[in-house]
């Protein structure tokens, strides 16, 4: 269905994203790089734990304010990232 094709879209995306997009036009640094996958990572990860979502399900609502607001108080109060780590996670 429409949500299958959209979750496909939507993670070939975010591996576009990192394999080609970010390397060319963002950074040649290979920490920055790592920390974009380590940032998505954390929330994908986060989205499969806490909202039951898989990549395959990923659409536009998972990734509104509310949810990343949602996922920015959980990295604070229960994986004890400061301010300052969680503003690099966000970034």
């Amino acid at each position: 269905g429409r949500n299958n094709r959209d979750g496909i879209l939507i993670s070939r995306y975010i591996s576009r994203f990192l394999s080609d997009y970010a390397p060319v036009n963002l950074t040649t640094s290979e920490a920055t790089l790592r920390g974009y996958r380590v940032s998505l990572s954390s929330y994908v990860g986060w989205l499969e734990d806490s909202k039951n979502v898989i990549p395959v399900t990923f659409n536009a609502a998972c990734f509104e304010a509310s949810n990343i607001e949602e996922w920015l108080n959980w990295m604070k109060t229960e994986k004890g990232n400061t301010n300052d780590t969680c503003n690099v996670r966000l970034g």
